[in-house]
This record gives C-alpha cells, sequence and structure tokens, in this order.
C-alpha cells in the first residue's frame, strides 16, 4: 500500500471511523419521574388529609375520626419519607455514574482533538486545488490515483464529521458537568427534606400517643362504637350473602337448561381468576377522600388488643360528598342500616360493590348504573363524629375482596 505522510490511507482512515463511533453513554430518567410522580400525589393526598384533620379538630375534639386521620397522615408521611430515601438513592447513583462518564468524555475529547489536528494539517498540504490534482496525478498507476482521489474525498467527509462530534461531545461534557452540579445541589435539599420529614413524623407520634390516652379515658363510648359497628358489618354481609345465594340459583339453573342440550354443555377453558380481569379497572367510589381504614385484620387504634375485621375500605370524606357507582351493573338492593343510615348493593357482571353509610341513596331497586352514576351522598357517623364511607367488594367466593387491588390509581 503506498504511503503518504508516512500514513496508511486506509489504516488513518479506520481509526478516525472509530473515534468517531465511540458512543456516548445514557441514563434514563424513568426512575426518577416515577419518584417525582408518587411524590407529588402523595403530597397532595397529605394535604386533603391536614385539611380533613383540622376540621375535625376545629368541630370535635379528640374523637376517634382524629385518631384515624392523624394514623393516615403518619402512613402518609413515611412513604414520603421512604420516596426521598430512594430519591437520595437515585440521586447518589446518578452522581457515581457521571463522575466517571466525564473522565470518559474528556479522554474521549482528547482522542478527537489529536484525531482533528491531523487532519487540518493533511487538509493543509491540499489546500490548494492544484496540489490535490498534483498528488493525484503523481500516482505510479491508474488504481493508486483513483484511491488518491477516493481518499481526498473521504477526508473531506471526515473533517466534517469529526467537528461535528467534537463539538456534541464538548456539548455533552458541559451537560454532565452542569448536571452533575444539579444532582449535588439536590442532593443537599432531599437531605434537608427528610431530616425535616423526621421532625414531622415524631411530633405525629407524639400527638397520636397523646390521642390515644385521652380516648382511653372514654371507653363506654369506644366500646359503643365498637358494637355499633359490628352491628352494620353484620347486617352487610346478612344482605350480601342472599343475593350471592340468588346469584347461585339462577347460575345453577342456567347450567342445568345448558346440559338438556343434545350436544350437551360446550367445554371451556379455564377461565382466569375475577379479580385479574377487573383489576386496576374500577374507578374510585369518591372523588375526594383518605382511606382511613384498610381491608383485612387489624388491631383497634386504641385497643391494641382488641382484633377488628374489615371487609372492605373506609373513605373519610367531607360533609355531603358524592358516592359513585365503580362499574357498569344494577342495582340489587337498598336497605337502612342500624346506624340509621343506608347501603347499596350493586350486582356487575361477576361481582358485587357495596356502598354503606349513605344519608341519601339516588337511584332504586333494579336500575341500571354505569360507572360514575352518581349512587347518593356520605352521611355522618355519630359516635364516630365524621362522615365516612364504607365501600366493599364481592365475589361468588362467598369471600370480600381488597378494593384497593380493583380500584384505579
Amino acid at each position: 500500500m503506498n504511503r503518504f505522510g508516512h500514513i496508511k490511507y486506509s489504516k488513518f482512515i479506520f481509526i478516525i471511523i472509530l473515534l468517531i463511533c465511540i458512543p456516548l453513554l445514557s441514563q434514563t430518567e424513568a426512575q426518577k419521574k416515577k419518584l417525582e410522580q408518587e411524590r407529588a400525589n402523595l403530597e397532595k393526598q397529605i394535604k386533603n388529609t391536614e385539611k380533613l384533620l383540622q376540621s375535625t379538630r376545629k368541630n370535635r375534639k379528640n374523637s376517634l375520626a382524629e385518631l384515624d386521620l392523624l394514623n393516615a397522615k403518619l402512613r402518609d408521611n413515611q412513604k414520603m419519607r421512604n420516596i426521598i430515601t430512594s430519591e437520595l438513592a437515585y440521586a447518589n447513583t446518578k452522581l457515581s455514574e457521571i463522575s466517571k462518564e466525564i473522565p470518559i468524555l474528556q479522554q474521549n475529547i482528547q482522542d478527537l482533538s489529536v484525531g482533528l489536528s491531523k487532519i487540518i494539517t493533511l487538509m493543509y498540504v491540499y489546500k490548494t486545488q492544484q496540489n490535490r490534482i498534483s498528488f493525484v496525478l503523481s500516482a505510479n498507476s491508474f488504481n493508486e490515483a483513483f484511491e488518491r482521489y477516493q481518499y481526498l474525498k473521504q477526508l473531506a467527509n471526515i473533517y466534517k464529521l469529526q467537528i461535528k462530534n467534537y463539538q456534541a461531545s464538548l456539548q455533552k461534557l458541559m451537560d454532565l458537568q452542569q448536571e452533575y452540579e444539579q444532582l449535588k445541589e439536590e442532593k443537599q435539599k432531599l437531605l434537608a427534606q427528610q431530616d425535616s420529614i423526621l421532625i414531622v413524623i415524631e411530633k405525629e407520634i407524639k400527638n397520636k400517643n397523646i390521642l390515644v390516652n385521652e380516648l382511653k379515658k372514654k371507653e363506654t363510648n369506644l366500646e359503643k362504637q365498637i358494637k355499633e359497628q359490628k352491628k352494620v358489618q353484620q347486617e352487610l354481609e346478612k344482605q350480601i350473602q342472599i343475593i350471592i345465594k340468588e346469584l347461585e340459583r339462577a347460575r345453577a339453573a342456567k347450567a342445568k337448561e345448558a346440559s338438556k342440550s343434545p350436544s350437551g354443555a360446550p367445554a371451556t377453558k379455564a377461565s382466569p381468576s375475577i379479580a385479574s380481569i377487573y383489576r386496576g379497572k374500577l374507578s374510585k367510589p369518591v372523588d375526594n377522600g383518605v382511606i382511613v381504614g384498610t381491608f383485612g385484620n387489624q388491631s383497634h387504634p386504641v385497643y391494641q388488643n382488641i382484633t377488628i375485621q374489615n371487609n372492605g375500605i373506609d373513605y373519610n370524606v367531607k360533609e355531603d360528598e358524592w358516592v359513585k357507582c365503580v362499574y357498569d351493573g344494577t342495582v340489587s338492593a337498598i336497605f337502612s342500616l342500624p346506624n340509621q343510615l343506608k347501603a347499596v348493593i350493586v350486582k356487575h357482571e361477576d361481582f358485587l360493590t357495596v356502598y354503606s353509610n349513605l344519608s341519601t341513596v339516588n337511584v332504586k331497586q333494579n336500575q341500571k348504573v354505569n360507572k360514575g352514576t352518581i349512587i347518593g351522598k356520605t352521611g355522618f357517623l355519630k359516635d364516630y363524629k365524621a362522615n365516612i364511607l364504607h365501600f366493599e367488594i364481592w365475589t361468588d367466593s362467598k369471600e370480600p375482596e381488597n378494593p384497593l387491588l380493583w380500584l384505579s390509581n
């Protein structure tokens, strides 16, 4: 292979192209955006809880409703602390990545600079048309002349690419250095927020303990509330089981009718669980509210030795909050509760939803309803001293489902 300036044409071009093709590192922002969204949602929820808490404290001192709201706020602030911890971990990881990326990029820029200076030197030699023509015509053969012509052509193209890549690398370096400084500043803010949220949590725990001690002095009232809740729960379960039995009879009659056909009932594949079909597809029964009662067995907020069974979830809401149907269906039952409020059961294709503690009902028996249809308004629980919506989901398994696994968001 012929040489010019002691550089092989093909080898030189290969080195330049190799430098151009060095990839720049990139880092996805998906994790950070997810944490920011969770933080925004939680901040909104905490603000709503605080608003309800202030209203409760203003009108009804030392109530169980206040304690449940305090627990909800404490729980959300602990979640906020976890999010801040995750954001700090992300910031530390990102800072570590950038600190490793910057030297690599600086070396890349240095290599590009060396390659660029060589190209500029060569291009200076052939800056005039006469020099370029002389270089091509001085070849020993036609093939060598053509190779020299191609070399000059590639040299000009590589120069443009090299300049473009050099400028892009410099810009990338400046962006990384700026991001590094921003992350350092953000980290300091997060550390301050972490300290602040710890102070808030400690204060809330102290307030909670004070309130628990005050409520323990009202043992008679609390015992009355527990008995009242059990009566309401028993009435709800009674009505729910009646409807479930009706559904079972209807399903059995349908299966019997199908078996009478000459060909018999067609074979069907095993279907997925009802919960997996509807999970995340149901809308929330209220637009604004704080979940103060979660699903399942749990200790009483005042008497830790007493276990409470919750077949659904409880929303603390503002006065006269509208309650909406969470999915298309038919109203199966409307009945009164021992606490002087009302409940509505809606039958959907494969499950039931229960809306309890309503002051008014806006639907009728056997009425077709859609997602978003107004069911009624929340009622005020006198003993509990708050407006509470109790919401349940049941399937034909005769067991309640955790609504949080079914509701969207």
